[in-house]
């Protein structure tokens, strides 16, 4: 069994590109071009219209109100051998952080992240000063590393984070 198209009638031939078109084809032709650019007009007058109401509703920055977040962290004592290192102390510290220009929703990640720095770096200082006190004598130790603090770094210690 073969397949043979039929052929097609007169009314459904396409002309060939060039041709001239019969009346109800170039009826269509007509109207069609006159819609498209009835439409086109009635489109161009309507984003006309509306690109005022359109630019009010852009995004746009607001100046940034300057705003100081602020967290206190006690953590666990550090532990801090005295002389002879039989004894320790135990070193509690409140560490304040805060912020001026990280957002809030990140500023607790970012101490986080800086919490550990700055827990050893108070432990350096604090085993430095601990060694030449007697476990007895825990004010000394407290006097001495408040003088390591002032003369260190002084506060605030800073931790800087990439833009």
């Amino acid at each position: 069994m073969t397949a043979v198209p039929e052929d097609p009638g007169p009314g459904d031939r396409r002309p060939a590109p060039g041709a001239p078109v019969d009346g109800w084809r170039r009826r269509w032709s007509v109207r069609t071009r006159a819609l498209g650019e009835a439409a086109r007009v009635r489109t161009r007058r309507f984003w006309d219209g509306a690109q005022p109401t359109l630019r009010q509703l852009w995004w746009t920055e607001e100046p940034v109100t300057p705003v100081t977040t602020v967290d206190r962290r006690v953590p666990e004592p550090l532990a801090v051998p005295a002389q002879g290192q039989v004894y320790v102390f135990l070193v509690r510290a409140t560490y304040t952080w805060s912020s001026e220009t990280a957002r809030p929703e990140l500023f607790g990640w970012y101490v986080d992240y800086f919490q550990q720095q700055a827990a050893q770096r108070l432990h350096r200082l604090a085993v430095r000063c601990a060694v030449e006190v007697p476990p007895h004598r825990p004010r000394d130790l407290h006097a001495a590393l408040t003088v390591a603090l002032a003369e260190d770094d002084p506060s605030p210690w800073t931790y800087a984070r990439a833009r």
